[in-house]
């Protein structure tokens, strides 16, 4: 079981406006707007698994804008995006003019610096809601999506309750949902990362992990996929 923590760094404190929110979350955004689009970066080029995603976008009826070299590794998958642009200007142009019309802009495979600057533009000069989907966190985004996931897991959870005891902010519960006979631990909505992850050292089985970043990254994308 795999719950995911809206969480940013310290250091981006003093600049957060965006919401780091998890899977299920962007996933309801998508299927709320009218015109959603997804733009896709020069990450693609080195990640299959990044083109992938992109693709299965694509035939959930989301179309596609290719920013760079992109494109290529979309044609080779029999993918023509809406539109294609080596400048950020002619990009920024044509989602904020009438030619789009998107009400949500998705944002995955970028540079982080890169995609800062198309945010920042975006956040200043339109009402666009933007989303986030990439690995690393953008506070110039509305929305951007979490990498921080705590892992019960359920094979090795008896459902003691030492987790509930040791956290700090009420954010594990033992409920009395049965699986495999056990009882889990489902709720981490209110987790803060805390400094000394007081839930981990607690458990006496060793039915906790805390992740951050890699393969969780690509299975909170996987999540927003299974809930369009």
């Amino acid at each position: 079981m795999i719950r995911y923590i809206p969480k940013y760094d310290v250091s981006d404190k003093q600049c957060r406006e965006g919401l780091p929110v998890e899977p299920e979350f962007i996933a309801g955004l998508i299927r709320s707007a009218k015109s959603p689009v997804l733009i896709v970066g020069g990450r693609l080029l080195n990640d299959e698994r990044l083109v992938d995603f992109a693709v299965r976008f694509w035939k959930k009826g989301i179309p596609i804008i290719a920013t760079g070299a992109s494109s290529k590794k979309l044609t080779e998958r029999g993918i023509r995006p809406v539109f294609s642009s080596r400048s950020l200007h002619y990009l920024m142009q044509y989602i904020m003019d009438s030619w789009g019309g998107y009400d949500l802009v998705l944002f995955m495979g970028f540079n982080p610096h890169y995609l800062s600057r198309m945010l920042s533009a975006l956040k200043h000069f339109s009402d666009v809601i933007t989303v986030s989907i990439d690995e690393f966190y953008q506070p110039n985004a509305k929305y951007s999506l979490t990498d921080f996931a705590l892992i019960v897991k359920e094979d090795s959870c008896i459902g003691c309750g030492n987790c509930v005891i040791a956290c700090p902010y009420n954010a594990i519960k033992c409920h009395s949902l049965i699986s495999n006979g056990k009882r889990i631990v489902v709720d981490v909505r209110f987790c803060k990362d805390c400094e000394y992850m007081f839930c981990i050292p607690s458990c006496p089985y060793d039915a906790i992990e805390f992740m951050k970043g890699g393969d969780i990254y690509y299975k909170a994308l996987e999540e927003i996929l299974n809930n369009l």
